[in-house]
């Protein structure tokens, strides 16, 4: 080989050992940043595990708070369908009294009556509750209106200073806020 082929040799084996130290470089460089992606990919998985968990978990505890607030709700109404359901009964059962008990019911309700009170009757009292009626109960001079009440059953006692509504409807509404505790304590 000749000096000029040496100096060539030389110059390609330079070039040759130089380009495998960038190749090696290269790949060890392309080695630790793939190894750092697969580091972050990982790390990025387990992250989005996490909180995807972290979501479903909120999304369940959410789903079974308004499970438990639906069911109080529900419970809730069910308690004051019950309780309204107990009024309704008792009214129904005071306008349905045998005829000498639901009388004798009605005489004691004229004890709120004054003098020259107009009483106001249910429509469906208008056989059993006459002006005889009140001139034999009550202690004071009345007056049977002529014009029934919008009242399943009961009284109202009208004067020109003041009304007195003593319907069942009204006498049991009025005592509901006292009685609904006491009732709740018994059913529930």
């Amino acid at each position: 080989m000749s000096g000029k082929e040496q100096i060539i040799q030389s110059i390609l084996s330079d070039a040759q050992e130089n380009a495998e130290k960038l190749l090696i470089a290269a790949r060890q460089k392309a080695d630790e940043l793939t190894a750092r992606a697969e580091t972050q990919a990982a790390q990025l998985l387990a992250d989005a595990r996490q909180q995807n968990k972290n979501l479903l978990a909120q999304a369940v505890q959410r789903a079974e708070q308004a499970a438990r607030l639906e069911r109080g709700k529900s419970l809730l109404a069910a308690k004051r369908h019950l309780l309204l359901r107990c009024f309704s009964s008792a009214l129904e059962k005071l306008s349905a009294l045998p005829q000498k008990e639901y009388l004798a019911l009605i005489a004691s309700l004229l004890r709120h009556a004054q003098n020259g009170d107009t009483v106001v009757i249910a429509k469906k009292d208008a056989n059993q509750i006459t002006q005889a009626f009140l001139d034999k109960h009550a202690a004071h001079k009345l007056h049977l209106s002529k014009e029934f009440g919008d009242f399943t059953a009961g009284i109202r006692l009208i004067n020109p200073n003041y009304e007195q509504n003593l319907s069942f409807e009204f006498l049991l509404e009025y005592l509901r806020e006292e009685l609904e505790p006491t009732l709740a304590g018994i059913l529930f």
